[in-house]
Parts: structure tokens; C-alpha cells; sequence
């Protein structure tokens, strides 16, 4: 926006005498259709023609967020005579100090850089490029362009100190100079073909740029419709970063990921669309895959970010640090961000992935952020020899957050699966499988707690059991001997939990073993993680050494107790209803053995 009201400075300034700086000004004002002022102004007949300006201010339209929308400090030029009457202007030496410039829009969302009546735009089309002055040396120090979003925030970008060469009018051009974007500093290197094949008809030119700020380094190479606009790219990108977390800084966040990050793909930009396909890589010295896709909304619209990216080893934690576990749950919020900057499309696969303590394989995940909704469509994993698979969906209802979701474990190992959550020896081993479906309400996880509904079947069609625990359960003298060592043979079991508003019912529970039947059932209160149960064996199907006499489990369930039930064998018969299950669960419950 600012060449080209400067160019049309220049185009006029070799008329002007030192004393006529004002009658410049007006003269621009009327070409433009903006008050334009230039404080000084000087021309050096001669060859080459000399011009100097300084004090050069363009207003901004009516009713925007600053009075100017150009500021120039000082201009120097000096100027080939024959092209300023044949052009394209050959400008062999150029010094541009002190630049402000402002692009925002105003009323009735206009852009600033709509000039009344308009005027001839020098980087509007790639055939703009044909009139497009030669710089065969050029310094711009000291500029600096701020874009003002919908949002009112400020992207800013300075070019420090750069420059512009060419050996010639057909020589390569070659920019380099240092600078910021958003007070991070910059450092670019870029070539360009010579001046003389950008004023014809080729359709396009090669390109080469290299950027680094702090350890990140970017580089492009390619070919270019329209390499002024940098639009119309065709080429392959590579980005070395041993400080990913660099990169957040762009983007306006924070970030401290430890883990180098190298990618190289074929890279597109045409339009709005930017894109990079079959790019490969490493994270943390481990393969990667990835296609990334960026659509750039108009105005007032959200970009949509597409991310498809495979990992051979992914760390969560080492790229998500965990939540802080002393933080309550009444501040952990579950609302979406009803305003997020993009709408994103993410689909990442691991060969192995690590949380915390947890390790799995085959990993999953396929997700959709839009305003005010979070959708997990798929999350899969192969964990302790079986496999895992849930969806989430989170969408705000005015203040609070409505939460669905479906899950299941299918032949997971319950001695793997609980070395892997840290639980401690389990009394049964084999394979676990298990769903579990339902909704909450809430804006906070506190809330939830309280305004929910959730089933939950855990079932085991064989495996083994210890004796101790039917021993206890059905109270047998023998285990006060020690006499009830190893395992017995677990034919099944099931587990039917059925909680409404943080409140429900574990019923039935039952285990079909070699040395029993085990039944039992209870209530459980997830606000407060309390337990309630009452277990014990049939006396028809255990020993002539058990009393049959019910266990109370109580407590919370990290410090529950247990103590004899007299009088409790009546709670055995709680078996709870498989009819008020979801229908699919209720045929999934009903396919185990012990449903009956």
C-alpha cells in the first residue's frame, strides 16, 4: 500500500523545485482523494535524476483508528533520466528511512487502502510487475507495517534494516535484511529473477528465500506466478527447528516443548489456500509424517487449519505438559472456546504413544474444533493386549458444557492393565472387556459430577481368580489357617454400573468361579468417590468350610474398609435390571454368562 503512493511521488517530484514542496502536496491530495503533505522537497536535475523527500505524511480514511495512514521520515532516489520517460523507472540507488505505515479497515468495513478515486496499484495483479520499478540498490531502514485485525490486535512487522540489489537490469535480485514479526526478530535472505524477465509475459520465475529467527530455520525453493504477491508458489519447504517452542511464539502463544522438529514436503500457496503435502521428518529424532493445510478465511471468517500427521514414537506429555494435579476440579473448565482463531481438522497416528505412565500402541485420534463444540471422533489405542476405543463430543449450552461419550475396552489383560494404571496386584487375570456410555452437564468437571448420566458393563468371559478373595467372600474358615493359596478358574464375570446426577447403583455383580459364585451389589457416589457394597457367595456353590456370611466394602473408594455383613445376605439379591441399559448394552450385558 505504501509503493503506491509513493510511486506516484515519484512520478511528479523531478517537476518539483525545493520551494514547491506545497504545490506537490496538493496536487497528490487530488490524485489520491487523501490529504497528502510533504514537509520538504528537493530535485536534482542531472543524470542520474536526484530526489529527496522528507516529512511525508498520507491521511487515513474518516473514522480510523489513527489520524495518518502513512508516515515517511526521509526519501532519497536517484533515478536513470531516460526511464522516467520510457519506463519502466530504472531507480539505481533508493534510501526509504523512518516508515509507518497502517492497514486496517474502517466504517462499513473499508479498507484504509481504498484510495478515492483509486489509483494505479503497482503490487495488485502479477502483470502490475511489468511497470514495476528496477531497484538495483535499495535500503529500507527503519519500516514499519502494522495490521490491524477484526479483532483490534496489531500484527507488526519492521524491516530493520534490508536492502535490494541487482548487478543489473537482467542480473538476479537478491534481498536480504533483519527485522521482526510481532517484536521476533527475523533474518531473510531471498532471490529473485532479474528485473528484466519480471517486466514480461513469463508465467513463472523462481524463487529462493531463506528465513531464520533464534535456532529456527525456514527455506523455500521454487517457482512463483506472482513472486511480488508471493502468491501462485510451487516448490518444497524445509524447516529445521531445535526449539519448537519458537514456533508458538508466531502464533502468539507459549509453548516449551523440548523436542527438535524437522520437516521438508512439497509446499503450494495459491489464492488462500497454503498448503504442505507428503512432508517427512523427525520429532525428537523419531520419523514423522505429516500433510498440513491452511484455508484462510475472509473477512470476519475463521481460517480452517487441516492437520494429518503420522509419529513412529509420540510423547503427550513432553508436548502437552500435564494439568497441575493440585488444581481443584471446580476450576477445571469444560467449556470450548466459543471465538477459537481457526477451525481445526486434526488426524494424528502413532506407532507408540507414552502418558505419564501409560504406554500403547496403534494410536488414533481424529478431532474437529469448531466455536463452542469439540468433537473426538475417534480415539484408538492397543493397551495392555486388548484395544481401547471412545469418542467425546463437548458443545456449550449457554453457560455450560453438554458432554457425550462412548467407550470400550475389548480383550484388555487385567494384570497388564493395572501394573499399567499403578493399581497394585489385581485378585483376577485375564482378558477385560468393557463399555461404558453416557452424558454430563456442566461447566466445570465439579458440575459435571452432579448432573449426569452414565452406564458402565465390565465383563470377563474367563481368566483366574485368587482363592483368598472367594475365601473372603464367602468367609471360609480355612483361608484363617492360610490354607487358601493360588488361583482358582474364573468362568465369568459382570459388572453393571448405573450412576444418574453423581449417584447410582453397582448391581449386579457377579462372578462365576471353580470354588463359588459370587454375588453382590451397592450403591456409589461419585461426588464423593464413596463406596457402599455388600458381597458374598451362594451357599450352594462353595465349600463345606464357607459360613456364607456377606463382606460390607465401604468407604472412599482409595481407603475403603471391610467388615462381615450379618444379616446382609437380603442385599445379595439387589441384582439391579439389565432392561434399563441402553438397548446395545443390554446386548452386550446379556451375551455374558453370568447375566444369567
Amino acid at each position: 500500500m505504501l509503493i503506491g503512493p509513493t510511486a506516484l511521488v515519484l512520478g511528479v517530484a523531478f517537476l518539483m523545485t525545493a520551494d514547491i514542496a506545497k504545490l506537490a502536496s496538493g496536487y497528490l491530495s487530488d490524485r489520491l482523494g487523501r490529504k497528502l503533505t510533504i514537509a520538504s522537497a528537493r530535485l536534482h536535475l542531472g543524470n542520474p535524476v536526484g530526489i529527496e523527500l522528507g516529512g511525508i505524511r498520507l491521511a487515513n480514511m474518516p473514522g480510523g483508528s489513527q489520524p495518518d495512514m502513512i508516515t515517511l521520515a526521509r526519501l532519497t532516489a536517484d533515478i536513470s533520466p531516460g526511464s522516467l520517460i520510457f519506463g519502466p523507472q530504472t531507480i539505481r540507488h533508493l534510501s526509504l528511512d523512518g516508515a509507518v505505515v497502517l492497514l486496517e479497515h474502517g466504517p462499513n468495513d473499508v479498507p484504509n487502502w481504498k484510495l478515492s478515486p483509486p489509483t494505479p496499484r503497482i503490487m495488485g495483479k502479477p502483470e502490475a510487475r511489468l511497470v514495476l520499478p528496477t531497484l538495483l540498490d535499495a535500503h529500507f531502514r527503519n519500516v514499519e507495517i502494522d495490521v490491524r485485525t477484526s479483532g483490534g490486535n496489531i500484527l507488526r512487522t519492521r524491516l530493520d534494516d534490508f536492502a535490494v540489489k541487482a548487478a543489473a537490469v537482467d542480473k538476479p535480485v537478491t534481498i536480504t535484511g533483519d527485522g521482526s514479526y510481532n517484536n521476533i526478530s527475523i533474518h531473510a535472505d531471498a532471490r529473485l529473477p532479474a528485473f528484466a524477465r519480471l517486466h514480461t509475459h513469463t508465467k513463472t520465475f523462481p524463487i529462493s528465500i531463506k528465513l531464520t529467527s533464534g535456532t529456527i530455520g525456514l527455506a523455500l525453493d521454487g517457482n512463483a506466478r506472482d513472486p511480488l504477491n508471493f502468491d501462485g508458489i510451487d516448490g518444497r519447504i524445509v524447516l529445521d527447528a531445535p526449539k519448537p517452542q519458537e514456533l508458538f511464539a508466531f502464533a502468539g502463544s507459549t509453548g516449551t516443548i523440548d523436542m527438535k522438529l524437522t520437516l521438508a514436503g512439497a509446499f503450494k500457496h495459491d489464492g488462500a489456500g497454503w498448503q504442505v503435502t507428503d512432508g517427512v521428518g523427525t520429532l525428537d529424532d523419531a520419523p514423522i509424517k505429516a500433510n498440513l493445510a491452511l484455508r484462510e478465511g475472509e473477512r470476519h471468517s475463521r481460517d480452517a487449519v487441516t492437520i494429518d500427521a503420522v509419529f513412529q514414537r509420540l510423547d503427550i506429555d513432553r508436548l502437552v505438559p500435564p494439568a497441575d494435579p493440585k488444581q481443584p476440579a471446580d476450576k477445571i473448565s469444560l467449556l470450548v472456546d466459543p471465538d477459537p482463531g481457526a477451525l481445526v481438522d486434526l488426524h494424528i497416528a502413532a506407532g507408540r504413544v507414552a502418558y505419564r505412565t501409560i504406554e500403547a500402541d496403534k494410536f488414533d485420534i481424529k478431532a474437529k474444533v469448531a466455536p463452542g463444540q469439540l468433537s473426538v471422533e475417534q480415539i484408538a489405542l492397543d493397551i495392555a493386549g486388548g484395544s481401547a476405543r471412545s469418542k467425546v463430543t463437548i458443545a456449550n449450552r449457554d453457560s455450560k458444557a453438554a458432554v457425550d461419550f462412548d467407550g470400550s475396552l475389548t480383550g484388555v489383560d487385567a494384570a497388564k492393565l493395572s501394573t499399567l494404571m499403578g493399581w497394585g496386584k489385581m485378585p483376577i487375570g485375564g482378558p477385560i472387556t468393557s463399555r461404558v456410555t453416557g452424558s454430563m452437564t456442566g461447566a466445570t468437571i465439579i458440575e459435571a459430577r452432579e448432573a449426569n448420566r452414565i452406564f458402565g458393563v465390565l465383563t470377563m468371559s474367563g481368566g483366574t481368580i485368587d482363592r483368598q478373595l472367594v475365601s473372603l467372600a464367602s468367609t471360609d474358615v480355612r483361608s484363617l489357617f492360610g490354607g487358601r493359596t493360588g488361583s482358582g478358574k474364573l468362568n465369568c464375570l459382570l459388572v453393571i454400573l448405573n450412576l444418574q446426577d453423581g449417584k447410582g447403583t453397582i448391581a449386579p455383580l457377579r462372578i462365576k468361579t471353580s470354588e463359588g459364585t459370587i454375588t453382590g451389589g451397592g450403591s456409589y457416589d461419585a461426588r464423593r468417590d464413596y463406596l457402599d457394597m455388600t458381597i458374598g457367595t451362594q451357599s450352594a456353590t462353595t465349600s463345606f468350610f464357607s459360613l456364607d456370611v456377606p463382606v460390607r466394602i465401604s468407604g472412599p473408594v482409595t481407603n475403603f474398609s471391610v467388615s462381615p455383613a450379618f444379616g446382609g445376605s437380603r442385599r445379595l439379591t439387589a441384582t439391579g435390571k439389565l432392561d434399563e441399559l441402553p438397548p446395545d448394552m443390554q446386548a452386550f450385558a446379556g451375551a455374558n454368562a453370568c447375566a444369567n
